[in-house]
């Protein structure tokens, strides 16, 4: 876990921005004095030159975050198909932390610019004992639609596939909490003896240094998968999230090609903007104030998260640990974003390049930090070495093992969802009977939980794969 400068910097902008108690022209209280000067030490060799522009806005990466979903629905078709996976390798200074895994990136559609954008791989400590089963594009009737991946119990063998389950019965809070430590847990459906069963929500002790995740169903092409609850770590201590591209050229079609990236993105005021799109099952970063992305599905984290039916497992997360100290956390949000909305001028730049004239245009700026969303990896290594290590052989060697096996994961996944994917889609919109009644004819016609469609993951005689959380 990630306990360094990289942690306290982040915390503390993050801190900073929910304790700003003065609302004056600049958005921030505390002045960043002058420009970044690291921010010289990008190689201008990478970026645009090399056929793609770093963006400060997008997809945030989902093994880093996973949007959580009580009533999970098929994913968006896109008429376009997606292009062959970038071939990239991670940066060749990693985490100093040896939990860390690099998980890479993959494809999603812009809209706004009618393109595909390749979301770049990161460097990440896995949820406790967790381990992380990759999406994939699948080609469907009339498009192509993204299959979300998701994270699972690390000593799970297989992966069992459920009919539909019925819509969420959950409405927040039925009680008072028992004090200002406990947080709600939503409810959810189980398959039991050929029907499903509701489980109320409930109160439970909360944790200042984990976020819990809840049950949840993700949907797939063959059925709906039950994704256990976990503990995680807060955004800060994930490990390193970096910056979506968009390729200008085809460079990544040629067989020598590798790309590295090069951008990552500063955790802290991240969350001052970061937004939730349901429908493409995602949280996005950046600047999507403007009232015709509400057009598009894009909602505000603080909007969204407040929403009957509806659960932010990091948003519950700082609730509860600002709440500890007499801070509203969704309040602050909140008036973040309304400043934002209505000052265009200091909503964060959509690309690097434009963020770094932008900070130039305004090095003694006392706002310049809350909308610097991007840094240069390579500087952020030379500022924090002890955070770092070098990818000596046998790291290589270890990545290079968790790259390969996430990627036959992810064919085999694919080729087990798609192969088949009979009715398992159909949603039913209630259950059939009450607790107590006998079944009906179309419980009996549901499978045994014993006959579910499965996915082996691994053979029960292998031990915790590499790259599993601790």
């Amino acid at each position: 876990m990630f306990t360094s400068q990289a942690k306290n910097r982040t915390t503390a902008v993050v801190a900073m921005a929910v304790c700003a108690v003065v609302w004056t022209s600049s958005p921030v209280a505390a002045q960043q004095g002058g420009v970044d000067n690291l921010l010289d030490a990008f190689d201008s060799a990478g970026g645009d030159g090399a056929g793609y522009v770093e963006l400060t806005r997008g997809p945030v990466h989902e093994a880093f975050a996973e949007q959580v979903s009580l009533d999970p629905k098929p994913g968006v078709i896109v008429t376009n198909a997606p292009p062959q996976p970038v071939e990239e390798i991670p940066p060749e200074n990693r985490p100093a932390d040896e939990n860390a895994i690099w998980i890479g990136g993959y494809w999603q559609f812009d809209d706004v610019q009618e393109d595909f954008i390749w979301i770049s791989g990161v460097w990440r400590v896995p949820p406790v004992d967790s381990d992380w089963v990759p999406g994939y594009w699948a080609e469907v009737g009339n498009g192509y639609q993204w299959i979300g991946g998701f994270w699972i119990a690390a000593d799970r063998v297989e992966v069992a596939y459920f009919p539909a389950p019925p819509e969420t019965l959950e409405q927040g809070p039925t009680s008072a909490a028992p004090s200002d430590e406990h947080f709600w847990i939503p409810g959810c459906w189980y398959y039991r003896d050929r029907d499903y069963v509701w489980r109320p929500g409930h109160w439970a002790a909360g944790s200042t240094d984990y976020v819990w995740v809840p049950d949840y169903y993700r949907w797939t092409p063959r059925g709906y998968v039950l994704c256990g609850g976990y503990w995680d770590y807060p955004l800060w201590s994930r490990g390193y999230l970096f910056a979506p591209v968009h390729f200008t050229t085809t460079i990544y079609t040629q067989p020598a090609y590798r790309y590295r990236p090069r951008v990552v993105l500063d955790l802290g005021p991240l969350h001052l903007h970061l937004f939730v799109r349901p429908t493409y099952s995602h949280y996005y970063f950046g600047d999507y104030y403007d009232a015709g992305y509400v057009n598009r599905g894009y909602v505000s984290w603080s909007t969204y998260a407040v929403r009957r039916q509806v659960y932010d497992p990091l948003f519950v997360f700082n609730v509860n640990r600002y709440r500890s100290r007499g801070i509203d956390f969704g309040e602050r949000m909140t008036r973040w974003h309304s400043w934002f909305s209505e000052h265009e001028k200091y909503r964060p730049r959509h690309t690097y390049r434009e963020q770094r004239e932008f900070r130039r245009d305004h090095q003694d700026a006392n706002f310049i930090s809350a909308v610097s969303l991007g840094e240069s990896y390579e500087a952020v290594v030379s500022e924090r070495r002890n955070d770092f290590v070098a990818r000596d052989e046998r790291r290589r060697s270890d990545d290079d093992a968790t790259r390969d096996r996430y990627r036959r994961l992810r064919q085999q996944r694919q080729e087990m969802e798609v192969a088949d994917r009979g009715e398992a889609g159909e949603r039913r919109s209630e259950p059939d009977r009450r607790p107590g009644e006998q079944p009906s004819a179309r419980d009996r016609q549901q499978p045994d939980e014993r006959d579910l469609p499965r996915f082996v993951l691994r053979d029960r005689t292998e031990g915790r794969p590499d790259g599993a959380g601790r």
